[in-house]
């Protein structure tokens, strides 16, 4: 049953009309709407790559969308890694790269240069070696150069032999032997008469200690060999030579006197093997 009331607002009359059961009314309206269930009136946005389907195909299609965006993201990743690594690459690749291009022109133009001038070189190398003979035989005019010996000579010393020669006449022999210095390599070239006495000695160039080692090269020092028998042994001697087989030794340099010495000896020996042959070399 409805009640009717006038209430003054405002000096004025507002007709208010209160229905009961109102409340009863709202409360059953708010209970019938929450037993309806999920409204279906809300439209949600379709996923793009996401068609229609049951439950488990919708979530797997979900799940792949979702790999690819990661994927796709973490593949700018080597990009940016591979970018990184090509310039830390090319900045250590340049110098490198640079340096080697130098060293290659160099090695070319060295090659070049030594293939122009290898024939130059061995002649002039072939003339020094000729200089030598004909010092330490100064009788001959010609050399030949002859093989079969080198089972003859037991120290090895001795690297090449030739004979000697003024016209057709056969003079001698002459030898190029080399020994070990204190600085390497001695190399000695070695003349013998066909009447089996030493012609003359001369050292080539050497890596003896200056003003030491390099006196067993001079003058003074291998004159004395001259005139000596290849018959028998020659000896150094610390002082005054005083016999026929003796050479004195230069001062401080013992080591560099002996290198002289051994090829000298060795020489003479193999001159006397090869003088006993058939009364020497013929032309």
């Amino acid at each position: 049953m409805n009640e009717e009331r006038r209430e003054p607002v405002n000096g004025e009359m507002m007709d208010q009309t209160i229905v009961e059961g109102a409340n009863t009314g709202g409360e059953e309206r708010m209970s019938s709407g929450m037993e309806e269930g999920p409204r279906t009136d809300i439209q949600y946005a379709p996923q793009e790559g996401i068609q229609d389907g049951t439950e488990e195909e919708i979530a797997e299609a979900v799940t792949e969308k979702n790999a690819g965006g990661a994927a796709k993201r973490g593949s700018n990743v080597p990009e940016v890694l591979k970018s990184l690594l090509n310039d830390e690459v090319r900045r250590l690749l340049d110098p490198a790269l640079k340096l080697f291009v130098i060293c290659l022109a160099t090695a070319l133009c060295l090659a070049v240069v030594n293939h122009i001038t290898k024939d130059t070189i061995a002649m002039r190398v072939q003339q020094a070696a000729e200089e030598q003979r004909v010092h330490v035989m100064s009788a001959a005019d010609s050399f030949e150069k002859i093989e079969g010996w080198e089972d003859q000579d037991g120290t090895g010393l001795v690297k090449e032999v030739y004979a000697a020669y003024s016209g057709d006449e056969f003079v001698g022999y002459v030898f190029s032997a080399v020994s070990s210095g204190y600085g390497g390599d001695v190399p000695v070239t070695v003349g013998v008469g066909k009447d089996g006495t030493i012609t003359g000695v001369r050292v080539g160039d050497n890596e003896e200690t200056p003003g030491l080692g390099s006196k067993a090269a001079g003058e003074k020092f291998t004159s004395q060999y001259t005139g000596k028998a290849i018959s028998g042994g020659i000896r150094i001697v610390s002082g005054p030579a005083t016999a026929d087989d003796e050479i004195q030794a230069v001062s401080g340099a013992t080591i560099s006197t002996n290198a002289v010495n051994s090829a000298v000896q060795a020489s003479a020996d193999l001159g006397v093997k090869l003088l006993g042959q058939n009364g020497g070399g013929k032309k």
